[in-house]
């Protein structure tokens, strides 16, 4: 409900429409009446599911989870969706509340700088002019936006890592956050898929059919379950639509299963050597059924399950039994023209070269940067180091900016989108206090911040995510940067009411002084 008390209402800026964004822009504007301007560099809402466009993308959490609360869709095809019914899903969305009008799209938000005198951002922002295949964009001028407040609502996989190992290479290179190539043009090519994650192991069963051959290259291999696919019943989804309750309990019933799964990575010394042991015995029986007991050793990790991001497939470990399948553990060193070099001299000769090596997860801004008070630079002040905020929402230093799916707030075993709710119904009550209170800005207190991290690192050090196994969890010096340390209810309950003694506030009536 939007009050008509409030002194004035604050503008809002948003970077970026995923998940994280077009949920920040409806509710502020369902719960406060605010219309915020979305900057967008592509040229739709959707965020990863409007770029990722690789054969085979799809989902690895529920459907029913997997969505925004306030806007379920009762008519959701399959247990696990795919892109297009995801992207599809957006799409309804922005229409729905009016989303593409508040947008600017193709358009890239450089940076943000923070003004003292008038308590508001400063956003530069130029309109992208061309994309090429490999993430490389040509711009216009600069232009500048004003916002009392900002969203950082960039998400984790924004930025497409495209190894400069593989810039000479002689042949086709793709990259799955940048698909531009058929599967019917890879039909009798020689291909090679570099990477293990979640990408590589959806792509490889669908390009294998096609390929004369197909080479795995895998440095660390994954751990893969089972998925339980299975498409809702016309009869299902008009109970849905007719009875909303029962979606709704289904959507609970979902959440609490995933929820239990945190045990396995938080005790995992307890539950690790179990889940391991039913993890590996799942593998290796469906490599021995086809006959390839010989890839035991290469596809099943030594890790524990959960160091690395879990995976889920139903014909990945069959499509790399087949006969045109090779997979190599060792890592690629040189490229020679169209030829691909491990450290071992193995050297395959390949005509398509697929990556599947994920994002620059550790740049938490992406293309973004933020310059606080004394013009200090988040991007510098985060690089491989521990990314110092409170709730992985707010920074000390960097007032009126939220972030959502930021630091330490990403899930290994939940749904993120639930995350996004959380972390926005928080900043809505934020900004609701600073308009009730007539507040220009609200900054981090330092000491609140370093509280906050400490704890965080302490219990972030008893999970399976500080296992030795070489994750995109963790940055450059070792820090688990990218996960939540517990459940999604126990962060729901350490943010469901924002404690505004955390906060320096400055009001508008004397700018000079806080409150």
């Amino acid at each position: 409900m939007v009050s008509n008390t409030y002194q004035r209402k604050p503008t809002v800026g948003i970077i970026g429409s995923g998940f994280s964004g077009v949920c920040a822009a409806v509710q502020l504007k369902e719960k406060l009446g605010i219309k915020a301007t979305i900057i967008e560099m592509e040229d739709d809402i959707g965020g990863t599911w409007n770029v990722n466009k690789y054969p085979g993308c799809a989902c690895d959490v529920p459907s029913h989870l997997y969505s925004l609360s306030f806007s379920p869709n009762p008519n959701w095809s399959e247990n696990y969706s795919s892109q297009p019914e995801i992207y599809a899903y957006f799409r309804s969305i922005g229409k729905k509340y009016d989303i593409y009008a508040q947008t600017r799209f193709k358009t890239r938000a450089v940076n943000a700088t923070w003004l003292e005198d008038s308590q508001q951002w400063k956003v530069e922002v130029r309109a992208i002019l061309k994309w090429d295949t490999q993430g490389n964009y040509e711009e216009g001028p600069s232009e500048y936006l004003y916002f009392d407040i900002i969203y950082g609502a960039i998400g984790p996989f924004g930025v497409p890592h495209f190894p400069e190992l593989y810039d000479n290479f002689k042949g086709r290179v793709v990259h799955t956050a940048k698909w531009d190539i058929s599967l019917e043009e890879l039909t009798n090519k020689r291909v090679a898929v570099v990477g293990s994650g979640s990408s590589g192991i959806q792509v490889i069963p669908k390009v294998a059919p096609y390929a004369k051959s197909l080479v795995s290259y895998q440095r660390t291999p994954a751990w893969v379950m089972p998925r339980r696919q299975f498409k809702y019943s016309s009869w299902v989804k008009k109970l849905f639509t007719w009875f909303p309750i029962i979606m709704w309990l289904h959507r609970c019933s979902i959440y609490v299963l995933n929820e239990l799964r945190i045990v396995g990575f938080v005790y995992y010394n307890i539950v690790g050597p179990i889940f391991k042991t039913v993890l590996s015995y799942h593998m290796g029986q469906v490599l021995k059924k086809r006959g390839r007991k010989d890839l035991i050793p290469k596809v099943i990790p030594k890790y524990s399950p959960g160091c690395k991001r879990i995976t889920m497939s139903e014909n990945y470990l069959e499509t790399l039994a087949q006969d045109n399948v090779h997979v190599i553990n060792e890592k690629i060193v040189q490229v020679d023209g169209n030829k691909l070099i491990t450290s071992t001299g193995e050297t395959h000769e390949v005509d398509v070269l697929v990556l599947a090596t994920g994002y620059k997860v550790q740049e938490f801004l992406g293309h973004f940067d933020a310059y606080g008070k004394n013009g200090t630079s988040l991007k510098s002040l985060w690089r491989g180091e521990f990314p110092k905020t409170l709730h992985g929402i707010s920074a000390a230093g960097f007032p009126n900016c939220f972030f959502l799916l930021g630091p330490n707030t990403g899930l290994g075993h939940n749904s993120v989108v639930t995350m996004i709710e959380i972390q926005t119904q928080y900043t809505i009550k934020c900004i609701e206090y600073m308009m009730k209170k007539n507040i220009a800005s609200l900054d981090v207190k330092e000491a609140v911040q370093e509280k906050w991290v400490k704890r965080l690192q302490k219990d972030l050090k008893q999970t399976v995510w500080a296992g030795q196994c070489d994750s995109w969890y963790m940055n450059s010096a070792g820090h688990i940067t990218a996960l939540w340390s517990g459940s999604v209810t126990s962060y729901w309950w350490k943010t469901r009411n924002p404690d505004m003694s955390a906060f320096n506030a400055v009001g508008y009536i004397d700018k000079k002084h806080s409150l």
